[in-house]
C-alpha cells in the first residue's frame, strides 16, 4: 500500500477523503503524503529484511 501511495498519493486521496473535503488540498500535502509513506515503506522493508541480515 505504501508503494502505491508513493507512486499516486492523489488517487488514494480521492478514494479515501474527497467525500468529507471542501476542496482539495494543496500540492505540498501530496508530496508531504509520498515523503511519509517511502518512510514507512523503508521501515517495513528493513524490518523483514533484518533477520535475514542477522543471521
Amino acid at each position: 500500500m505504501a508503494l502505491f501511495v508513493m507512486i499516486n498519493p492523489y488517487y488514494i486521496w480521492k478514494i479515501t477523503q474527497r467525500w468529507k473535503a471542501s476542496r482539495e488540498p494543496p500540492r505540498s500535502y501530496f508530496i508531504i503524503q509520498r515523503i511519509v509513506a517511502g518512510l514507512f515503506a523503508l521501515i517495513g522493508l528493513s524490518i523483514l529484511l533484518l533477520p535475514h541480515m542477522l543471521h
